[in-house]
């Protein structure tokens, strides 16, 4: 997702042409060489591998400037209706990305297997994407997964490309995807592959989709985050999520990520 961008163009699109005419079509989870690995294995963030975005606000959200907790082999990204600083006016979320960026070469393959919050109420979104920003301009492939869409039970996936994107002028390539029996409230594993000349999406281990539109060609660094948006992203957008004034009305949420790796993948 990129936290920079308006959605006036978000209602207007459900499925995409790249997704329509996509094959279903298995893929091997292993394959290549790891360039980024992190199964979260140990009591803290590992501050080698992550950066922590705080002081930053995006939508109805700013993003804490703690690390999220690491145990049991998971990290938990905590989303609170709350925020001290601001009380009644935003809530907090948690952002997190690598502080290596990686060049698509002959390609890159992009996995984590995560779960949104059980019972979450709609209005906020979980992410795990690429991104950078770069002279006015930022590339972005993205996993969105909303819990409008749990809650409706559609349990549909929102997948997007940019290359050179335009901040609040610039909706990028967005689609939805959807795999017969998904529950995003349950783990799955999430997999984009990055080529020079397209980007190929995976849900545990099936293609849902492939393009060859705004295809990023800049090093982008890898994202974690759980935020709620504003009313100009209409469809991830709930009124009946707001902020709390007390903390003693603070209701909190948790985003689990089980591991993140990157692995350099030839040509098809």
């Amino acid at each position: 997702m990129d936290w920079r961008r308006l959605y006036p163009l978000i209602g207007g699109f459900a499925l995409l042409a790249g997704l329509a005419h996509c094959t279903a079509q298995d893929r091997a989870i292993d394959v290549g060489r790891a360039l980024f690995e992190d199964h979260f294995d140990g009591e803290q963030l590992d501050r080698d591998k992550w950066q922590i975005q705080s002081g930053f606000t995006l939508g109805r959200t700013e993003f804490r400037e703690d690390a999220p907790p690491v145990a049991d082999g998971f990290v938990r990204l905590p989303f609170d209706t709350y925020n001290p600083a601001v009380p009644g006016q935003t809530m907090l979320g948690t952002s997190i990305f690598t502080n290596a960026r990686f060049a698509v070469g002959d390609g890159l393959a992009f996995e984590s297997r995560l779960r949104m919050p059980a019972g979450a109420p709609g209005g906020m979104i979980v992410a795990f994407f690429t991104f950078i920003w770069d002279d006015g301009a930022f590339d972005e492939i993205d996993f969105e997964l909303l819990t409008n869409e749990a809650v409706s039970g559609q349990h549909r996936v929102m997948i997007n490309t940019w290359n050179d994107g335009s901040p609040g002028k610039d909706a990028g390539n967005p689609g939805f995807a959807h795999q017969p029996g998904l529950d995003l409230q349950a783990f799955n594993t999430y997999r984009f592959e990055w080529f020079p000349d397209r980007v190929d999406f995976y849900i545990n281990g099936r293609r849902v989709r492939s393009t060859n539109v705004d295809v990023p060609d800049t090093p982008m660094h890898v994202w974690l985050n759980f935020w709620a948006p504003d009313r100009t992203f209409a469809v991830a957008f709930n009124d009946a999520l707001q902020p709390t004034v007390e903390p003693g009305r603070n209701q909190q949420w948790v985003y689990e990520v089980d591991y993140v790796k990157v692995v350099r993948i030839p040509k098809p």
